[in-house]
């Protein structure tokens, strides 16, 4: 029994542990593992465990789904903020490529006169050019690095806001879990059949009364067949419905169905 039980609070503990990392850890959360020693119900636990499981990696999907949409939200915001800053940057490239000409055009003269001569009489127009340049430039920088900044800035509410979901809904998930094990929750399984010391009763439902062979003719005799007839249909709903108890399918628990049988195959 304690050998099982080792397995089960491994295959547990391992289980949540790798459901829960890489996700925004939960502080007032104790460990899980504490709660399944101390519960008093294995197979209660188990199920118990199982529903938190399932719950847990809902909720890690969902904060998964949510933060990796704050990424692309920026990641788009910050594209269409680039193509709405081509237009400007073509603005800047096209005077500076013409202030450069200028100069070139200076410096490939044949003899030093002509060079010094061309940079007096250009060098009017490029500072103007440059100071343009210079100055339109500037503004951009400023309007785009706020732009930079609500960006980033809306990009952390929104992970904030996915991170503040997920420990809330991590924190719901494990109040019910402690409700489990305490009880507070039904488990979806049929309680387990006690032993009667009543007699043992057919299992075979009866369609009609029983005849009688006579006919009552005093009140002792009334009396006595309605109490008798009153017996036999109680008798008969007794029997239907152990006869539907006993066809009934059981339920089976999460661990024994789905993504953890195989493991658990390997545990017993």
């Amino acid at each position: 029994m304690m050998a099982s039980l080792c397995k089960s609070l491994l295959f547990v503990t391992a289980v949540v542990q790798l459901s829960l990392a890489a996700y925004p850890v939960v502080p007032f959360q104790p460990n899980v593992a504490n709660l399944f020693l101390t519960a008093q119900d294995p197979a209660k636990s188990m199920l118990c465990f199982t529903d938190y499981i399932t719950k847990s990696n809902e909720i890690n999907e969902k904060y998964s789904k949510d933060y990796n949409q704050c990424l692309l939200d920026a990641k788009n915001e910050r594209e269409k903020l680039e193509q709405e800053t081509v237009a400007k940057k073509a603005q800047i490239v096209a005077r500076s490529s013409e202030v450069c000409e200028r100069l070139n055009d200076c410096n490939n003269k044949t003899n030093s006169m002509d060079t010094f001569k061309c940079h007096a009489r250009t060098g009017a127009i490029n500072s103007k050019d440059v100071y343009v340049i210079s100055g339109n430039s500037s503004d951009y920088v400023s309007v785009i690095q706020e732009h930079y900044r609500i960006i980033d800035l809306r990009h952390e509410q929104c992970s904030k806001s996915a991170e503040r979901t997920y420990v809330q809904a991590s924190a719901v998930n494990y109040g019910q879990l402690q409700d489990c094990l305490e009880g507070k929750v039904p488990t979806t399984t049929l309680p387990p059949s006690t032993p009667t010391t009543n007699p043992a009763v057919s299992t075979v439902p009866s369609t009609s009364l029983r005849p009688t062979t006579s006919v009552p003719t005093s009140k002792s005799d009334i009396s006595s067949t309605d109490e008798s007839s009153t017996s036999d249909a109680t008798i008969d709903g007794l029997d239907t419905r152990a006869m539907l108890i006993e066809n009934s399918p059981r339920p089976k628990g999460p661990f024994q169905t789905g993504k953890f049988a195989k493991l658990l195959n390997f545990l017993k």
